[in-house]
């Protein structure tokens, strides 16, 4: 039997009813995850990455299915708790991802480990800095970085740059109003709170033209902006009325 498949022990995969599709959307994961360029943040001592399944889908077009079959193989990792699941619903539904405490059993035995491993006697273990003897029962502690980036079944030197059109340093958009079809920074957003105490109506109001327009703007955020001020143009100069009232 082949020891790894996808960098992830074979033998705990099928113990844990995992299939090479599950361990190919991990693969993607931790290679993802491991660039540093996924959008993430900390609950509970934890980190969470934003993932897109049509993008997993993008990248991973070999595995034949949609976006929902790629969620439900996101739901059987995260019930063998290899993965942790967190849902935001602010401005649409987004779902973060984080590596679990069973993710370890994948990686028991395999080439590259955090903490603490125990080697079966008289195996040559394979690390990154070339082939080491590993004496019979001890517990070896490694300093290599679980990566992988330099230490995986995928060498794809343009790891760095996956995702580049939705992970560069360009802020993320967020889905708001009915349709879900304005888009707009979290900084953006900010802006049009302390500019319009009705900023939720305004966005409504865009959310609702898109929809039965089909109208496209680069900008959302400017649409708001010079909607705003055409509506205060229209309004009637009510000093000029009073002034004329009084001549």
């Amino acid at each position: 039997m082949k020891y790894t498949l996808h960098g992830f022990s074979q033998q705990k995969a099928c113990e844990l009813k995992l299939g090479l599709d599950e361990l190919a959307v991990l693969r993607w994961f931790i290679d993802f995850r491991d660039t540093d360029r996924m959008e993430h943040r900390e609950i509970d001592g934890r980190v969470y990455y934003w993932v897109v399944y049509s993008k997993v889908l993008d990248d991973l077009p070999i595995l034949k299915c949609n976006a929902r079959t790629i969620a439900n193989k996101f739901k059987k990792l995260e019930e063998a708790e290899i993965l942790l699941h967190k849902t935001f619903k602010k401005g649409g539904t987004f779902s973060y991802y984080g590596v679990g405490d069973a993710y370890t059993l994948l990686l028991s035995g395999a080439n590259i480990f955090h903490g603490s491993q125990k080697i079966d006697e008289g195996v040559d273990k394979k690390l990154t800095n070339g082939s080491q003897k590993i004496d019979e029962g001890v517990d070896k502690i490694l300093s290599y970085k679980d990566s992988s980036i330099t230490y995986s079944s995928i060498k794809d030197s343009s790891i760095n740059n996956i995702y580049s059109d939705h992970c560069d340093s360009k802020p993320i958009k967020h889905k708001y109003g009915e349709y879900k079809n304005v888009l707009l920074t979290d900084e953006e957003l900010d802006k049009l709170k302390n500019e319009f105490p009705d900023y939720e109506q305004k966005i409504e109001n865009l959310s609702s033209y898109i929809e039965s327009k089909g109208a496209k703007y680069k900008s959302h955020l400017a649409t708001i902006r010079n909607w705003s001020k055409k509506d205060e143009q229209k309004k009637p100069d009510k000093y000029k009325e009073i002034r004329s009232w009084l001549d």
